[in-house]
């Protein structure tokens, strides 16, 4: 489980390597959003950027097979 703001979260499964690098990567994008635009990602534009960057990780020749979801908690 990777916690992607203060109400969002995120659990991949997967390979090691993958799962670690690709849940990185969407919290410190969620986290340069917040600092660049002074307020953080709704959940659903949270998870529409995720299912965005695993679509376009799964067109591109680089291969990953990972599952991901992504909860709000209040």
């Amino acid at each position: 489980m990777f916690k992607l703001s203060d109400r969002l979260l995120m659990a991949v499964t997967g390979e090691s390597g993958d799962t670690t690098q690709f849940a990185e990567y969407i919290e410190k994008n969620i986290q340069l959003y917040k600092m660049r635009n002074g307020y953080e990602l709704s959940p659903p534009a949270a998870a529409n950027f995720t299912r965005r960057n695993l679509a376009d990780s799964l067109r591109s020749r680089v291969n990953i097979c990972l599952i991901v979801l992504v909860a709000i908690f209040l």
